[in-house]
């Protein structure tokens, strides 16, 4: 022991004496008090752990002249550096002995947060139903005095409970109220946490893309609060998105760049996990032997935490590895350990995987009894997960408007924020200013996209809510229709700025990147120019002719004689493929009509418009000179074709031979209004 530790030892009768003598010191000298003890507590914890807490035991806490306010903090102090630093069970003799202070002192503000507390300690070490036990308690006394963050907190404690068991329904709802109580309190920072679930709420029903979007939403809003933790959670679940869409590689990447944070919060359920879903990624690559020693990671870490469906999905991984190998028996081991662990619980995704081994399994063993009897149970399970999966997507659909609300609120705030700073700067950021607000118009279009999307209702409820829903079409379609006509002006106001900018600008080529900036916005606003009056709307025809018009009248000489022919069906379009396809017309056609016909060359460009099947196929060409070393083929405009293409997940092929063409060929999307 060190020599400071032996000083130590002989110090801390003093603090006894200073104990018995508190009732003469004032309160500021036990506060002074305790905040030394407190900072000695944390300079020997790595050194002496013991010598750390017999130091923090002599906190002052049950001092009666101590105000309310004062004694919260002095316990909150107390408790926190208990629960972050040493186990569980000296949290719960501390907590105990403070309990009953708060009845002696009937202090319910403190008891409600000591029972937080006591939650989040069971839940730690999976004792699920004493932390719902006390997350209840806790929940009855804050809703009692309405403090909507704390009802908040509990109510996303209590979803992650319920998730953890399987209970997907009940977690859902406690994320869609928590996120209520958090709009009505406006704590911004506990966004993440709803962000989160929700992402996790459309992994369960496969909505790969929204789980993912919703991840980095709250990773996003993780690094704005400085919590780590959380943002690598964040990662590790959008590895999962991308294990779930057999995306490998990718699982890999993300679920290893947020592993060595979780191993350092030991958060046991999070590195049990992390280690099972990288043994179902090499796995899916083939790589059996990381496969499994990344399952035999997971399953000692669940082992360590008594997580018995975290357990059985480790040995399902592990029967799974074994049977792509052709090892039946080590399958069949695995698989009814599985089995025998997962016994009384209610996760139907896991159960549902058990039995669809052990059905293969025994039918390869010739146990046919055994295995019509998984396979049975199979095909049950998969109805309930079904059925689960349509009340969930109800569920998700109807509430979704509401988070995205809270986050509209927060980006007008910090709107609200860049514009003030905006006035302060000078003349000579003028630019980046409007190449920012531009990028701000495409963020509106995505939100419109969005918004558009959710307006379908689903079918079952058609019949039974027609006359609500007639009603709620229709003040959606009105808003959509403002917004449209916002989007236009807002179009129509950057193209004007620009357009006035480029007036004091000599210098030749900023002021060409300014037009073509602007020709591209003049392009958007035509779309929703046409979509503003949603009872007159235009067909795709017609804003085509109104575009090709502009760039030939903006790009065409006097000398030459170029011909556009277009061949356009009568088709609709949705707002998700007019703003890219008009984007992808305006550059190849701006790009022909600048580059295809040099030195008075006459020619064609054509352009085609149809509908194959369940695609859209567009083609642009023209009979001009090809692409010539002139043309950077990784130009910002052959980069925005390419981006808008996969923007649709559309295939792109383009030959620069005899001229230029472009084909892109898509898929139509009939759950989208059309434009």
């Amino acid at each position: 022991m060190s020599h400071r530790s032996q000083f130590l030892l002989y110090f801390i009768p003093l603090l006894l004496l200073f104990n018995l003598a508190n009732a003469q010191k004032s309160i500021q000298e036990i506060v002074d008090f305790n905040a030394k003890t407190l900072e000695e507590a944390n300079t020997y914890l790595k050194e002496d752990t013991n010598l750390s807490k017999q130091l923090i035991k002599q906190l002052i806490i049950d001092y009666p002249e101590f105000p309310d306010t004062t004694f919260r903090k002095q316990l909150s102090n107390k408790i926190d550096f208990y629960w972050n630093n040493f186990s569980s069970s000296s949290l719960f003799d501390q907590i105990k002995m403070a309990r009953k202070i708060c009845s002696k002192r009937k202090d319910s503000i403190a008891k409600a947060y000591l029972d937080g507390i006591v939650s989040e300690a069971f839940l730690s070490n999976y004792q699920l139903d004493s932390s719902l036990y006390y997350i209840q308690e806790a929940f009855d006394y804050y809703s009692a005095k309405q403090a909507l963050d704390k009802m908040g907190e509990l109510l996303l404690r209590r979803g992650t409970i319920y998730y953890t068991q399987g209970k997907y329904l009940e977690s859902i709802e406690d994320v869609f109220q928590a996120a209520k109580y958090f709009e009505k309190s406006n704590e911004s920072k506990n966004l993440a946490f709803s962000y989160l679930q929700l992402g996790s709420t459309y992994l369960y029903v496969k909505f790969f893309n929204r789980a993912k979007t919703n991840y980095f939403k709250a990773a996003r809003q993780f690094l704005k609060l400085g919590d780590t933790l959380g943002y690598n959670v964040c990662l590790s679940n959008i590895g999962l998105v991308h294990l779930e869409k057999e995306e490998y590689d990718s699982s890999i990447y993300y679920l290893n760049v947020s592993l060595d944070q979780l191993i350092e919060s030991k958060r046991l359920l999070l590195i049990g996990t992390s280690y099972r879903y990288l043994g179902y990624s090499y796995q899916g690559l083939g790589d059996f032997d990381s496969s499994f020693r990344y399952y035999q990671k997971a399953l000692d870490t669940d082992l360590q935490y008594n997580y018995p469906i975290g357990i059985s999905s480790d040995y399902i991984g592990m029967a799974e590895l074994f049977q792509l190998q052709g090892k039946v028996d080590s399958a069949l081991y695995y698989a009814e350990l599985a089995y025998s662990n997962f016994k009384g619980n209610t996760d139907h995704e896991l159960e549902s995987d058990i039995s669809k081994v052990l059905a293969a399994l025994y039918k390869i063993k010739n146990r046919s009894e055994e295995s019509n009897k998984f396979y049975i149970q199979y095909c049950k399970i998969q109805d309930t997960i079904r059925q689960e999966a349509k009340v969930l997507a109800k569920i998700v659909e109807v509430e979704l408007e509401r988070l995205e609300n809270i986050e509209y609120e927060l980006l007008t705030v910090k709107e609200q924020e860049v514009a003030l700073k905006k006035e302060k700067e000078n003349q000579k950021y003028i630019i980046i200013s409007l190449t920012v607000l531009a990028s701000i118009v495409l963020v509106l279009l995505a939100i419109v996209s969005a918004t558009s999307r959710r307006n379908k209702v689903l079918n079952e409820t058609l019949n039974k809510q027609k006359e609500q829903i007639k009603k709620e079409l229709e003040i959606k379609e009105s808003l959509l229709a403002e917004i449209h006509h916002r989007v236009k002006n807002n179009l129509q106001l950057v193209s004007s700025m620009i357009n006035l900018q480029s007036q004091y600008i000599s210098d030749t080529k900023a002021k060409k990147l300014l037009s073509e900036c602007r020709n591209r916005i003049v392009s958007m606003s035509l779309i929703h120019e046409g979509l503003y009056p949603s009872k007159n709307q235009r067909s795709f025809d017609v804003y085509l002719m109104e575009l090709i018009q502009k760039l030939k009248d903006a790009y065409e000489s006097n000398e030459n004689n170029i011909e556009i022919e277009t061949k356009i069906e009568d088709i609709a379009l949705s707002i998700d493929e007019s703003v890219p396809i008009g984007l992808i017309i305006h550059e190849v056609v701006t790009n022909a009509l600048k580059h295809a016909f040099p030195n008075n060359y006459n020619g064609v460009i054509k352009i085609s418009l149809k509908k194959i099947g369940q695609n859209f196929e567009l083609i642009i060409s023209d009979n001009g000179v090809g692409l010539t070393k002139g043309i950077n083929q990784e130009s910002f405009g052959l980069m925005l074709i390419k981006t808008m293409a996969a923007q649709m997940e559309a295939t792109l092929v383009s030959n620069y031979q005899d001229g230029v063409s472009h084909q892109i060929v898509w898929r139509t999307n009939n759950s989208t209004q059309p434009s």
